[in-house]
């Protein structure tokens, strides 16, 4: 009897350990963003690759580049359908980290400063973006929503215009500027112009991520 016990009891034990760890687990992946943080993505599964390069570098030590940045699609990539957009300021040096997410892989991209007027794509209205300068954001072979059967299912279902959390931070938002006929863009205000930029990409779950420094003094 007091073996069945203690093999009840191991059993009891085991089982609430595996549910407290499950809790843990799924409190971390919904409700932490380690991908807008000072430091760099800090995610277990992530990996991250240079928009220029093809060596693996995490976030916080890729070289800045000079937009235009540019890369393709990986290869054999399907439609990228867009999740998620996050803006934050990063830590107190005064940059910011702009974070786009997708399923189920990245799309072809062109980060670059453009000029104002800014408009939508597809209608050609004016869309007002705060800061000196803008960054558009060109995803290409990706949309915010999929077809199934006669239904469009939104995969995107933030807003259109992103303001930024934290304080400090370089970029003002990032707004919506279109979705159509496979090409997704987003302006992302900037304060002060910034000359280089760092983009790196990583995966579970992809995302393109754009640091945008601090002006030098």
């Amino acid at each position: 009897m007091r073996y069945v016990a203690s093999v009840r009891l191991h059993r009891t034990a085991a089982l609430v350990v595996a549910i407290v760890a499950a809790l843990v687990l799924g409190a971390c992946n919904d409700g932490d963003d380690p991908t807008v943080t000072a430091g760099g993505d800090t995610t277990a599964a992530s990996t991250s690759t240079s928009a220029t390069t093809s060596t693996s570098t995490p976030p916080s030590t890729a070289a800045p580049v000079t937009p235009p940045v540019t890369a393709p699609a990986p290869p054999g990539a399907q439609r990228a359908y867009l999740t998620n957009v996050r803006v934050a300021a990063a830590g107190t040096g005064g940059g910011s980290r702009v974070v786009f997410e997708f399923e189920p892989n990245l799309p072809a991209y062109r980060i670059d400063y453009i000029a104002r007027p800014v408009t939508e794509d597809g209608s050609g209205d004016e869309v007002t973006v705060a800061g000196e300068a803008v960054l558009q954001v060109r995803l290409e072979g990706a949309s915010g929503a999929r077809i199934e059967g006669d239904k469009v299912v939104l995969t995107y279902k933030g807003a259109k215009r992103v303001p930024a959390t934290g304080t400090g931070g370089v970029v003002t938002e990032a707004v919506d500027t279109g979705d159509f006929e496979g090409v997704v863009t987003w302006a992302v205000g900037v304060r002060t112009y910034a000359p280089r930029i760092t983009v790196t990409t990583l995966t579970g779950p992809p995302r393109l991520v754009i640091d945008v420094p601090a002006p030098t003094p």
